[in-house]
Formats: structure tokens, sequence, C-alpha cells
């Protein structure tokens, strides 16, 4: 009887987050269909249901994979053990489909984003109405100016927003940790900070947008750095899925953290706090977004020194199985404990 009632709660996160996001996905790529004229329409519309079918697949095969993960008559045949026997000749984690497809959806954001807010080589991708006065030449303009249409720019605004929550349900679609577990509050944690990074880039690419007085130059670092903040995450769904979502912990898990950790400080933090200072010396306009990197530069530089302490000193305790702590090199490879079942989280 327990076990039904652990896979109807199971059923039902599942069917929430799967219909969020399927939601969501569609909300979005149908706005972004008002940016393009017909023939590139239909380009995207098979993109994006190439993208919504490779999450629907994502969601799927998680749910499968965690349910029988927390079903204690596990068998041979089952998928867990079929993944784990496969998974231990490479070295793609237990469910790389998640980093796979955010990658996908992320390629194709980037490039919808690029001909929208990027220069207009191609004006004619664009909806006539969407494209500002370049003296009628077909060459290099400054940014779009959505005739002057505040709630154009607002619904561009929304469409790159809406990657937040759909790498949290990305996410939570893999999180059936015990809610009060630490594996449980790191991935969510996780979640929190990389939902706040996206909107940064969010906020960052209205410059392109709003300001007329940059040049072609920082237009496209700007870019370049908002597409690498959105490209970011894949390495931490890569780290989750090499540690069973926090479950597990590794020195090569480790070496990741310090990775990102340094790619937010000198990728994305420190140059967007750069390029936020020098507009606000042009146009006297400041973002609440400066403080934002600031903070996170600090905090970054917290966590980098935590991780580099951990890896230099390896035995120093860092998991829990019951009451015995695991060093850090005794946890290669560790399976998880009774201790550490998955459940439901409720």
């Amino acid at each position: 009887m327990e076990i039904w009632k652990n896979r109807l709660s199971y059923r039902i996160f599942f069917s929430i987050d799967s219909a969020c996001l399927l939601l969501i996905l569609v909300a979005q790529a149908t706005a972004f269909y008002y940016f393009f004229n017909q023939p590139f329409r239909v380009l995207f519309v098979i993109m994006d249901v190439i993208c919504i079918f490779t999450f629907l697949i994502t969601m799927v095969v998680s749910y499968q994979y965690f349910t029988q993960s927390a079903d204690t008559s596990e068998t041979d045949n089952s998928l867990v053990t079929i993944v784990k026997k496969q998974l231990k000749k490479v070295d793609f984690g237990i469910l790389p489909m998640s980093y796979v497809c955010w990658l996908i959806y992320v390629f194709i954001l980037v490039w919808k984003t690029h001909i929208v807010v990027g220069p207009l080589d191609n004006p004619e991708l664009l909806n006539s109405t969407v494209i500002d006065s370049c003296n009628g030449q077909n060459t290099t303009c400054q940014t779009i100016e959505f005739n002057g249409a505040k709630w154009q720019k607002a619904v561009l605004q929304v469409c790159l927003a809406l990657a937040t929550p759909v790498f949290m349900l990305l996410i939570e679609g893999h999180n059936w940790h015990r809610r009060s577990s630490e594996s449980y509050l790191q991935v969510n944690d996780m979640c929190k900070k990389t939902g706040i990074e996206i909107f940064d880039s969010v906020e960052i690419v209205t410059l392109l947008i709003e300001r007329n007085d940059l040049s072609i130059t920082l237009e496209r670092i700007v870019f370049q750095l908002a597409t690498l903040n959105f490209v970011l995450p894949t390495l931490l769904l890569y780290q989750l899925n090499i540690t069973n979502f926090g479950v597990k912990k590794s020195k090569k898990s480790f070496r990741l953290s310090v990775l990102h950790n340094i790619l937010r400080i000198a990728a994305i933090n420190i140059p967007f706090f750069m390029v936020r200072f020098y507009t606000w010396t042009v146009t006297k306009e400041i973002s609440v977004f400066i403080m934002k990197n600031l903070f996170y530069v600090v905090l970054s530089f917290r966590e980098l020194y935590l991780d580099i302490w951990l890896y230099i000193k390896p035995n120093v305790p860092v998991a829990k199985s019951g009451n015995e702590e695991i060093p850090l090199n005794q946890n290669e490879g560790a399976t998880q404990t009774d201790g550490s079942k998955l459940t439901a989280r409720l």
C-alpha cells in the first residue's frame, strides 16, 4: 500500500512539472513567432517541436529512473540497473539527457534572440513591423527600435525571462530527494542561484534594445557574455549528473564547482558590472543588478575558497552516512545508502 502511495505522489509531481514546463515552452515559442516572417516561422516551429519533444523525453526518463530508484524491489531488468551498467563505461552522468536538452534549448533561444536584437545583417528574417528605419539600406544597424512600441520590447524580455522557470522545472523534475535532506537543499539552492543569473542575462540584453549609444563592438561583447551565462547552467547540470543529483561527493564534482565559480566571477559578474558601470556614466541611469554583480562576486569567491580548501584537504569529512562521516576521497563511486533513498517530496 505504501508503495502505491509513493507512486501516486511521484505521478502528481511529474504531471505538474511536465504540464507547467510544456505550457511555458509553448508560450515562449509562440511569442517569439511575432518577430519573424512566415518562412522562418515554419523553421522555428520545427525546431521548437523537436526541443519540446526532447524535454518531454527527459522528464519521462527522469520519472522512470527515480521511481525505480525509490522502489526497493529493483531488478536486473529495471531502468535504474540498465542505466547504471551502461554509464559505468562512460562518464556522462546518470541522466545525460538533462543537460543535452538544455543545450538544445539554449541554442534555439540564443539564435532567435540574436536575429531579433543583433545587427540587422539579414533584415528579411524579421517581421516588417519590428524593424526600425535603417535609411532604406540592408546594412548593419545599431539595434531594433521596434517602432517605439514598448510592449514589443516587453514581449522579448518576457520570452527570455521564461528561460528561468524552464531551468527550474527541469531541475525540479530531477530533484526527487527527501524535502529536508541535504541533497534536496543543495539542488534547490543551486536552482535559485542559477535563476537569478538568467534574469541577469535578460536584463543585460535589454541594453541592446534600449541603448542607442553603444558601439557595435560593445553590443557584440554584451550579447556573447549573455550567451555564455545561458550556457553555464549546462556545467551545473553535468555536475549534478555525476553526483547523482547531490547524493554522492567526488573530486571531479569539486573541480567542476571550482571551474563554474571562476567562470561566474571572471566571465559573467565582473564584465557585467563593468558594462553596467559604463552605461551608468554615459546615460546617468543605473540598474539594480549592478549590486547583484558585486554581491555574486563576493559570494562566488567565498564558495571558491571553500571548494579549493576541500580539494586540497580531501580527508576532511564532507558527507554523512548514518552516524559515519565519509571523507571526500573515500566516496568516489559510492552508491546510495538505505538512509538516503529517494522519497516523494512531501
